[in-house]
């Protein structure tokens, strides 16, 4: 593109703005009195639709926050009474998310973050007695399972 170009786009751009401008200004100035309500009741519905949806939001994020506690305190309850040796030494699974699907992560303590071993409630006899703790809850699908590591400073690492 040469200067020519680019000074006649300038020229084309610079006039269709002065042109809508003047336009503008006949047409508010002739709808004054129907511009100004109808602009502030625009202004209104956008803002309060947002107002809506964003409490809206903050209400779903709400009740999807306090189901996930009430299924991790049911978790919790089970892995205590029965596993109480290995809760105590500080093995966990945490509820990640419950929809769109079920995602539980297996927990280690921060005692093995450098040197992680096995996850003792890894093998699937206690992956199913968690689903079926779940489906008494009203859970009924199958969760997945995560892997969730404390992260190591480069301090410890060296």
């Amino acid at each position: 593109m040469d200067l020519s170009q680019i000074l006649w786009n300038f020229g084309i751009s610079f006039t269709a703005g002065i042109i809508i401008a003047a336009f503008g200004k006949v047409s508010l100035e002739h709808y004054k009195k129907i511009a100004i309500p109808l602009g502030a009741t625009a202004v209104f519905s956008i803002v309060s639709a947002l107002i809506f949806f964003g409490v809206q939001y903050a209400y779903q994020s709400y009740r999807e926050y306090k189901e996930a506690e009430y299924v991790q305190e049911k978790i919790d309850r089970y892995l205590k009474g029965h596993y109480p040796n290995e809760f105590e030494f500080g093995w966990r699974i945490k509820v990640l998310q419950l929809s769109p699907k079920l995602d539980l992560s297996l927990y280690w303590p921060k005692k093995l973050a450098k040197n992680p071993i096995a996850h003792p409630w890894s093998e699937p006899l206690i992956k199913y007695e968690i689903g079926k703790v779940l489906k008494q809850e009203g859970h009924a699908q199958e969760p997945r399972w995560f892997y969730t590591l404390h992260p190591i400073p480069r301090s410890e690492i060296e």
